[in-house]
């Protein structure tokens, strides 16, 4: 039995979300074609062709996508721990320790990097109030090569 053909559309804002979008779809071999441009806002829409559950997979990790990148609060008077941030661009997870800050950046291919991201959140969400050394050490640990951890901070 072979799996439905569908065709979903979708609304891509600026080159890099289009860049990214190109690079999922060669992933996952889903075929995506330019549609038009909206107008005012100059959106581009374009269609995603392919297997309907390998589409529906872009089409989730596109959404994730817009969402932005993570931010992960370990400082004893953060509001909230952890949350997403639409102006950091997704890939990246900004952790706030007390004493600086540790930046990770996912090198996995784009359906991967939702769970990397994930792996970081996992491990470093309980060590609210450690410093950024620590805490870089065990993001490297947990990402295991598969991104890159800078510490601003002593």
């Amino acid at each position: 039995m072979g799996s439905e053909t569908v065709r979903r559309s979708v609304d891509v804002v600026d080159e890099a979300g289009e860049r990214y979008l190109r690079a999922l779809c060669q992933e996952q071999g889903v075929t995506m074609e330019r549609v038009g441009v909206r107008t005012p806002d100059a959106m581009l829409l374009v269609a995603l062709i392919g297997a309907a559950a390998t589409v529906s997979f872009v089409v989730e990790r596109w959404h994730d996508r817009l969402r932005g990148g993570q931010v992960i609060d370990l400082r004893p008077e953060a509001e909230r721990v952890a949350y997403r941030d639409p102006g950091l661009a997704y890939g990246y997870v900004v952790v706030r320790a007390v004493d600086g800050t540790v930046t990770v950046h996912v090198h996995e291919l784009p359906s991967q990097t939702l769970e990397v991201v994930k792996v970081v959140v996992d491990a470093l969400t309980g060590m609210t109030g450690k410093g950024a050394q620590e805490v870089a050490r065990l993001a490297r640990e947990s990402v295991d090569g598969r991104a890159s951890v800078e510490v601003d901070g002593p």
